[in-house]
């Protein structure tokens, strides 16, 4: 079985990961300051924070980033092989055979490949050509017989 793999979009995927980041880092630091000038001064911590929500908080959002992360490989590890979709993630890996797809739905920034048990969800804009990574979909999709 031959598979073609695309090229990521490294320039977006960066963009991506620099905002996220930047995001969770500001939601992350403003109450981290604001209990730790308290706290360094040898004032009552006061606001509604205290030092396990603010852990907590720096958790979720250092888990938020690693599942963007996550995400980000495993919407670039697609394979679009002659006889079945493959994309990796970090649960395990998804396969659905192109004889099996029962429609490709268009989302927001994406596509739903069906089949009758499992959805694969492809992020075109991941890839430098999203264009010719949707053709290529559709076009296997079409080759096995797939009503598209």
């Amino acid at each position: 079985m031959t598979s073609e793999r695309f090229t990521p979009n490294w320039p977006y995927l960066a963009f991506v990961c620099v905002i996220a980041a930047a995001g969770l880092g500001f939601i992350a630091t403003m109450p981290t300051l604001q209990v730790y000038r308290q706290w360094s001064a040898g004032q009552q911590i006061t606001g509604g924070w205290s030092w396990p929500g603010v852990v907590l908080l720096v958790a979720l959002c250092v888990v938020t980033f690693i599942a963007l992360l996550l995400k980000i490989r495993a919407d670039t590890t697609v394979e679009l092989g002659d006889t079945e979709l493959v994309r990796r993630g970090p649960f395990g890996v998804r396969r659905l055979r192109w004889s099996e797809v029962r429609r490709i739905v268009p989302i927001q920034y994406g596509l739903h490949v069906e089949g009758e048990n499992v959805t694969i969800p492809l992020a075109p804009r991941a890839f430098r050509d999203p264009e010719a990574f949707v053709r290529k979909v559709v076009e296997l999709a079409q080759r096995a017989g797939a009503p598209v």
